[in-house]
Order: C-alpha cells, then structure tokens, then sequence
C-alpha cells in the first residue's frame, strides 16, 4: 500500500475575547493511535484507490477530537475572507490589518476625552499583531517532551502587540512651570477610558527628560465618593468592604478599611490592604467651610498606572516587565499636544502558546491570546 501522509496546512478557527482572550487557533485532542500533535494534520493521498481507503481510515482516527473550547463575550477571529491561520503561517499573514471597534466595539470604542478647560477630543482605539507570532510544529523540552503546535516566543524582548490610543485631533494643554516640573493642567482630573477600563488622568506632565510627557492614571474595580463623618459598604470581587476616613486635610486623607488604617496618600497615592487589596484616592475634596463636609474620591482594587514616553508602563508604582509606555508629543513654549499614546508589548521571558494555554498583556490584562476552536482535518489529492 502506498500513500503519503504528511502534515500541512492544519485548517484553524480562533477568536479575540475581550478581558480574557485573543484566540488564535484551536484546542483539539489527538486520536488514541496518534501523537497528540497529529491532531492538527492534512492526510495527502495519491490517485490509486487503496491510497485513499487508507487515508479515509487514518482521517477518521484523526477526526476522534474532543469539541474545542467555547468562546464567550467579546471576540473576533483571526482569519481573513479567503484564508485561515495555516501551520508555518505568521498571524499577520492571515490578518493584515489592525483590529478596531468594528471588530472589538467595546474593547476598542471610539470615544472621546473632556478636558478640563471644556474641549472635546475624539480618539480611536486598535491593536496590531507583531510580525513575530509563527504558528509553527516545534519541540521544546522546557515545556514538553514531545513536539506540539503552537507558538514559541523567546525571551529577548520579542514583539508580540501594539495597543494604540490616537487623537482625531491633538489633545492640547498649556504648560504650568517649567523643565520636568511643568504641569499640563487642561487635561488633569478628567476621566480616560482606556482598552474597556475608565480611568482617571490624576497627573500630566513633562517626563523626567523634560522632552516627553508622563502621565498619571488611576483605574479600579470599584470607586466611591465618601464625605467626612460617614461610612459606606462596598463589594470588591466577592468580598465586602465598609470604609471610613480617618483623617483629611488639603492634600493628604486616611482611610480606615474594614477596620484597617491605611497610611496618609494624596492624589494619586495607593495602599495595600493586608488581603492584597489596594486602595488608591483619585481625588481629595477638601473643605475648611463650616458646616461643609470634605470628600473624598477613592477607589478599591485600584490600579493606578504611569506612563512615560518609552519607559516601561509601571503598575502601582512597579514596573511591568514586557510593557513599554510611548507617548507622542509636540511642544512650544506655552503649549504641549498628545497624539497618540501606544503600549507596545514584548517577551520578557520565553513565551510558549500551545493548546490550553493563555498568554497575556502584562500588567493591564486587557487582553490575551488563546488557542481556542474546533478543528477541520479535510482530505487532499496528491
């Protein structure tokens, strides 16, 4: 009996999932009698009829996959009208454009910046898959001892997305001070919303260069307003959570947390509770008026994040390995303009994607990458 068997050309389904996922291929399970591997696989057969009974038989091995992984909430396939990610294709291959809201429409809206002078700023959100991502057959002890398809990154600062913020028309605001001490108060203490999340802009100002810009943002799982002398309850992911303020003068406030102090902050400022939780103040409302009573603005699970034009986007004041911030800016001697701002993601470590396997944006998590879907094993002619 003659026939060729060899693997080519895996027909693959993916999907992106907002907050979760970026699909890219499948999750599929091998026969019993094969490799795990050969599950992603083309049967190539000859003219002669024994060849194709042949492959019949080892197709319908083949096909005793278990159902691939359900997708759920926002997604989008990488794939194209006329081509499906194929094995030893790059993903740029099959998707050559960036993604956007028509296809992720609340992980990438069109929205719009209030600055606080009053001016409107429209801005477009996409994501770029990098040149890097090969869905290849490769074998690495480190992860397996057997080959498995999938993607394998290294850890040199390999490429791996762009997120990019970009304004119709220049965010613009004039320059207080001077050199890195320079504010950019037009556009502080106005809400951003940011890859699905709302955050707000605490801080803008020059960088530490005094070239660039470096912004200040606080986002969180759940935010309140509390004045001076109340309490109020809160449910965190499950968890509940009653706060009070301890103290609060002009720039400095402290909380009490279920029962825990938490140390002065001022805008800006985060702290951990014992649980791991961070607690972090967007804004202090203070009063010295009798008879009014001072607020504060503050959020549980906060994520206050910094982003300095090409530095590495820090998260609570920590770095976060593989997360590059650029900003780009033009300036006068009054004025500073924003166009955009990108979030350029890189290896910092050897990156395997496999079948069950997730791979993240660090740090913000707003995204990742899956290989999710069911599998089509189809028959050729030689």
């Amino acid at each position: 009996m003659k026939f060729n068997f060899k693997k080519i050309v895996p027909i693959l389904t993916g999907a992106i999932l907002l907050g979760s996922t970026i699909g890219l291929a499948t999750s599929v399970a091998g026969a019993d009698s094969y490799p795990a591997d050969f599950a992603s696989s083309v049967v190539v057969v000859g003219s002669a009829s024994s060849d194709t009974a042949a492959a019949n038989d080892i197709a319908a091995d083949l096909g005793k996959l278990s159902p691939g992984t359900s997708l759920s909430g926002e997604s989008v396939m990488i794939k194209s009208s006329s081509n499906n990610l194929n094995l030893g294709e790059n993903l740029t291959e099959v998707r050559t454009t960036d993604f956007d809201h028509t296809d992720l429409p609340n992980l990438l809206a069109k929205e719009t910046f209030q600055s606080k002078d009053g001016v409107s700023y429209d801005f477009e959100q996409t994501l770029r898959l990098a040149g890097s991502l090969y869905f290849t057959h490769f074998k690495d002890t480190n992860l397996k001892d057997e080959p498995v398809i999938g993607m394998k990154l290294a850890s040199n600062k390999v490429p791996v997305a762009n997120y990019t913020l970009r304004f119709t028309k220049d965010l613009e605001s004039d320059v207080s001070g001077t050199g890195s001490s320079a504010t950019l108060p037009d556009i502080q203490d106005s809400d951003l919303v940011m890859l699905g999340k709302t955050y707000k802009l605490l801080n803008a100002y020059n960088d530490s260069s005094g070239n660039g810009v470096k912004l200040e943002l606080m986002g969180g799982a759940a935010s309140a307003i509390l004045e001076e002398g109340a309490k109020t309850d809160m449910i965190v992911n499950g968890v509940p959570f009653t706060v009070e303020i301890s103290f609060i003068g002009s720039d400095k406030v402290k909380l009490i947390v279920n029962g825990e102090p938490t140390t002065s902050m001022v805008t800006g400022g985060t702290y951990k509770l014992k649980d791991g939780t961070q607690v972090g103040i967007r804004d202090i409302l203070y009063t010295s008026k009798t008879g009014d009573a001072s607020k504060v603005e503050f959020t549980l699970g906060a994520e206050k994040t910094t982003l300095e034009d090409g530095q590495l986007v820090k998260l609570n004041d920590v770095d976060v390995d593989g997360l590059y911030a650029h900003i780009a800016t033009s300036r006068t001697s009054s004025k500073t303009k924003i166009s955009s701002i990108k979030l350029e993601w890189r290896t910092n470590e050897k990156t395997y994607l496999t079948a069950g396997s997730v791979i993240s944006m660090p740090g913000l998590n707003s995204f990742s990458i899956q290989q999710v879907g069911d599998l089509t094993v189809p028959l050729r002619k030689a």
